[in-house]
C-alpha cells in the first residue's frame, strides 16, 4: 500500500450573530406569515501544511513495518478573515382556503482577505453580493393533501479551501450559481402518518470541484444538473411502531456531456429507521442505510475512483428507568460492515466508522 501524509493545524475563532422576527398579520382576505431577520459572522483563521517525509512510502500488510515520520518544508502558511452579511425577507400569503403564496428574497454578502506568507508574502481578498429569489405556490385540493412547487435560486462565493487561500485563478472566478426547481405533494394518511414526494432539478454555473489527481486543486468543469425523485414517509404505522423511510434517485451530469457523471453523487439513497415500542418504559429500534455506489472525483478520467455501495444496519434500545430519567442506547454499523462513506477525491478516500455505541442519559428536573 502507499504512503503519503501530511500535518496540517488550523486555529479558528468565530463569531456568529442570527436575529428572525415572525409576524403574522391580515390584509383583508389574505392572511400573512411574514418573515425577516439578517446573519452576521466575523471568522479569523490560521493554518500551516507540512508534508512529512516517510521512512518509507509503502507499507507491506503481510509484514507490517511502521516507518518514521520526520517533517518537511512548510508547503501552507496562511492567515484569513472572513466577514458574512445576510439579510432576508419572506411572505407566506394564504389566499382562501386552498392556495398559499411565498415569496421571498436574500441579500448575501460574502467578504474574504488574507496573506500567503510563505516566501514573499501574497495577500488575496475577493468580495462577492448577490440578491437571490424564491417562489413557491402551494394548493390544498383538501384539508389532508398538499401539491407545490417552487423556484429558487443561491450562490456559492469563492472562499478557497476550507477559506484559508485563494489562488490567483479563483480570485478571478465568478461565484458558482445554483437555480432550483421543484414539484411535490404531501399526503397526510393519518394526523400521524404522512406521505411525501418530491421532483427536483439543480441546475450550477462555475462549477467548480477537487482536482482528481491533487488534494490541493480544483479544476472548473462549468455547467451541471442534478434530477431526481425523493419518497418518504414518516409517522406510526400502529400505536406502538413508528417508521421513517426515505428513498432518493438522482442524476448528476455535467451539462453537455452525458458520459461525465459527477462525484459523490450515488444514484440511489435508501434509509429506514423503526422504533417499536415493547412496553411503556422498553422501546426498540433498528434501521438500515443503503447507498449505490458513487465516484470519488468527478468521471472525466478513465482511472477515476468508485466508491463501492453498501448497506449499513443500526440499532438502538430506549429505556425509561423513571418519569425524571431516561436512557438511550444507540449501536451504529451493527453487523460491522467495511464500507467508504465518501471521499474528496481519488486519493482521499473516508471509510466508514466500525461498530461503535452511544451511551445517553436524559434527567429532567
Amino acid at each position: 500500500v502507499a504512503l503519503s501524509d501530511y500535518n496540517d493545524p488550523t486555529t479558528r475563532q468565530n463569531f456568529i450573530a442570527q436575529t428572525n422576527l415572525v409576524w403574522d398579520v391580515d390584509f383583508g382576505a389574505v392572511t400573512n406569515k411574514i418573515l425577516m431577520g439578517f446573519e452576521y459572522a466575523d471568522q479569523d483563521s490560521t493554518n500551516q501544511r507540512r508534508d512529512l517525509i516517510l521512512s518509507a512510502t509503502t507499507l507491506n500488510l503481510a509484514n507490517i513495518v511502521y516507518p518514521t515520520v520526520t517533517l518537511g518544508a512548510l508547503q501552507r502558511d496562511t492567515a484569513s478573515n472572513v466577514k458574512v452579511f445576510s439579510a432576508y425577507a419572506q411572505d407566506q400569503m394564504g389566499i382562501g382556503e386552498h392556495l398559499d403564496l411565498v415569496v421571498g428574497l436574500r441579500y448575501d454578502r460574502f467578504e474574504i482577505e488574507g496573506v500567503d506568507r510563505i516566501g514573499t508574502p501574497r495577500p488575496f481578498a475577493r468580495t462577492d453580493e448577490r440578491v437571490s429569489p424564491r417562489i413557491g405556490v402551494i394548493v390544498k385540493p383538501q384539508d389532508n393533501v398538499s401539491i407545490y412547487g417552487s423556484y429558487s435560486q443561491s450562490f456559492q462565493p469563492r472562499s478557497g479551501d476550507q477559506f484559508l487561500t485563494l489562488s490567483p485563478t479563483q480570485q478571478n472566478l465568478a461565484p458558482e450559481r445554483f437555480t432550483n426547481y421543484e414539484v411535490g405533494a404531501k399526503w397526510d394518511i393519518r394526523p400521524d402518518l404522512n406521505a411525501t414526494v418530491a421532483l427536483f432539478r439543480l441546475d450550477r454555473t462555475n462549477a467548480t470541484t477537487p482536482d482528481p489527481n491533487n488534494v490541493l486543486a480544483t479544476i472548473n468543469v462549468g455547467e451541471t444538473r442534478t434530477e431526481g425523485v425523493e419518497l418518504a414517509l414518516i409517522g406510526r404505522i400502529m400505536p406502538a411502531w413508528q417508521v421513517s423511510a426515505a428513498y432518493t434517485y438522482q442524476d448528476a451530469r455535467l451539462n453537455g456531456n452525458d458520459d461525465v457523471r459527477l462525484a459523490q453523487v450515488p444514484e440511489h439513497q435508501l434509509a429506514l429507521w423503526n422504533r417499536y415500542d415493547a412496553t411503556d418504559k422498553l422501546g426498540l429500534g433498528l434501521g438500515v442505510i443503503h447507498q449505490s455506489s458513487q465516484f470519488a472525483a468527478i468521471r472525466t478520467l478513465p482511472t477515476t475512483t468508485r466508491l463501492p455501495a453498501f448497506t449499513r444496519v443500526d440499532a438502538a434500545v430506549f429505556f425509561k428507568a423513571t418519569e425524571r430519567l431516561e436512557l438511550q442506547l444507540n449501536v451504529e454499523n451493527l453487523l460491522d460492515e467495511d464500507y467508504f462513506a465518501d471521499a474528496h477525491n481519488n486519493n482521499n478516500i473516508s471509510p466508514g466508522a466500525p461498530i461503535n455505541a452511544r451511551l445517553t442519559a436524559r434527567v429532567t428536573f
